[in-house]
């Protein structure tokens, strides 16, 4: 398969197959889910037992728009059926249509949706198996490297979490910029550093379980498991880290960057305070991801035309398939299709 910004061709034995789509006309608000918009494909039969082309209309496609940004949606074509009974030009027969395939490869800066969420596909790598379509959820890992808490500035620990996440899972690399420490300084608290006041989202450890149902379960003393995981994924070795708070994430009298002391937390135990060390001492940090937002599956429904079964050589049909929400970027929709006719027609070999 190849994809260019005009059309995705595929070669395949007996069949010379070419797929685009009708650029969106307007760029919907982020706010709420944008209209569906119309794919157009349109399959020819120009000889009786030759080449099939599936081509899209308006003949002068381009990469095109399914959401706040341009995303270029790939359709991929399966084989086509071989069989080829003379009489009727092929009916286009949809036996599948299944969206949200794998993201991209190639990784790009995503878009913060107003609240400040971002929107994950249904397969993302590292969505929790039961947070469902237009839940949302937040991830939490413990930092494989280790460093003192000498610093007195917040944003020296929220850099250190964040490139512990750029070199993470490739799921949360695109988002590493977004991780901050669950920590506190003498000017700052860890709540109001993480964005955790309120009611808010589950906090599920990063590619793990579940460890609080939302915010006030955070910060109630223990957490729902004392399985940490690191920032690629897998399980932790480590269970202690610096915090420099209370319980409820409100600074301790020692918070980092304190002259001499400062708290760390246990996951085992109490894992936001838990003892005092020394500043000097390296330990490890939590780090909290952005909220994430999962999208609902993105339905195809399908709406033939009236030009599906006319007879003739060379008549061209067409379908309109409409997807229920904007794509977003990485996304993939893939089309399976089938060519047909009807078994009762026949032709001379004339």
């Amino acid at each position: 398969m190849r994809y260019d910004k005009n059309h995705l061709t595929g070669d395949y034995p007996g069949h010379d197959i070419i797929l685009s789509a009708e650029p969106s006309r307007a760029e919907p608000s982020r706010a709420e889910p944008s209209r569906a918009e119309p794919v157009f494909f349109a399959v020819s039969a120009p000889s009786w037992r030759g080449r099939r082309r599936l081509s899209a209309l308006p003949p002068e496609p381009s990469a095109f728009r399914f959401g706040p940004a341009f995303a270029r949606v790939v359709a991929g074509v399966r084989r086509a059926s071989r069989s080829l009974v003379r009489g009727l030009p092929p009916a286009l027969l949809p036996l599948l249509l299944f969206a949200l395939g794998p993201p991209a490869a190639a990784q790009t800066t995503p878009t913060a949706n107003d609240d400040g969420s971002y929107s994950v596909p249904q397969n993302w790598a590292l969505k929790p198996s039961d947070v469902a379509g237009g839940e949302r959820f937040r991830l939490l890992f413990i930092t494989s490297q280790t460093r003192d808490a000498t610093a007195t500035g917040i944003a020296t620990y929220n850099s250190f979490v964040q490139t512990s996440a750029a070199g993470g899972h490739s799921a949360i690399r695109p988002y590493s910029a977004e991780f901050k420490a669950v920590g506190s300084t003498s000017a700052v608290d860890a709540r109001d550093n993480t964005g955790t006041t309120g009611e808010g989202v589950s906090i599920y450890w990063l590619n793990g379980d579940k460890l609080a149902d939302d915010y006030p379960d955070f910060y109630d003393g223990s957490w729902g498991s004392a399985g940490p995981k690191r920032e690629d994924g897998s399980n932790s070795p480590v269970f202690v880290a610096w915090t420099g708070s209370n319980v409820d994430g409100t600074k301790h009298n020692n918070p980092l960057g304190h002259a001499q002391y400062a708290t760390a937390g246990d996951v085992n135990t109490r894992p936001l305070f838990r003892t005092v060390l020394e500043v000097a001492n390296t330990r490890a940090f939590y780090a909290l991801s952005p909220v994430f937002v999962v999208l609902p599956r993105a339905d195809v429904s399908v709406h033939p035309s009236d030009a599906i079964g006319r007879e003739g050589v060379g008549n061209s049909a067409s379908v309109e398939l409409r997807l229920s929400r904007a794509l977003e970027s990485g996304e993939t929709l893939t089309v399976d299709y089938s060519l047909d006719t009807n078994a009762n027609a026949s032709e001379s070999d004339n």
